[in-house]
């Protein structure tokens, strides 16, 4: 799938609204593929199922299963920050990014590799780009790129 596959988002897409907070149930497909399932909160944190659904309609009845069975706080990220230490998205801790020098300077070949300060230039911009998913691979969306991601 390239980057510029259109989307199809199915009419039963909805928001669901409890314990003081917003859920955007997101149903989704390229052409010609299976459906997609993303909950997303507030703060565009995604949770995307790995299973991918025949209709639109199973989509959509996982997602409120697994929305009254979890509940909606069960879908929202408690830190804006991303700091919680197991997860994927949140800021390296100078031990890591001490390992990650490490590994730049000596564990890759020098002519190919990039310092940590040209790293940190390359990764920059990401933020003002369009905001990631964290989706399973095959993921309309992002192209079919595998992501870091929340089960659910």
């Amino acid at each position: 799938m390239t980057d510029d596959t259109e989307l199809i988002h199915s009419p039963l897409e909805q928001t669901v609204s409890g314990e003081g907070h917003v859920l955007r149930i997101l149903i989704y497909r390229g052409p010609d593929e299976p459906w997609v399932l993303e909950i997303e909160d507030e703060q565009g944190t995604s949770t995307v199922w790995r299973e991918q659904f025949e209709s639109d309609q199973a989509a959509l009845d996982t997602a409120l299963s697994a929305i009254e069975e979890n509940g909606v706080q069960g879908f929202v990220s408690n830190d804006p920050q991303a700091a919680d230490e197991g997860d994927p998205m949140a800021p390296l801790t100078d031990a890591e990014l001490e390992e990650l020098d490490q590994l730049l300077l000596y564990e890759v070949d020098a002519e190919d590799s990039m310092t940590l300060g040209m790293l940190d230039g390359f990764c920059t911009p990401w933020p003002s780009g369009p905001r990631p998913c964290r989706p399973a691979a095959g993921c309309p969306r992002c192209g079919g790129k595998t992501l870091p991601w929340r089960q659910p």
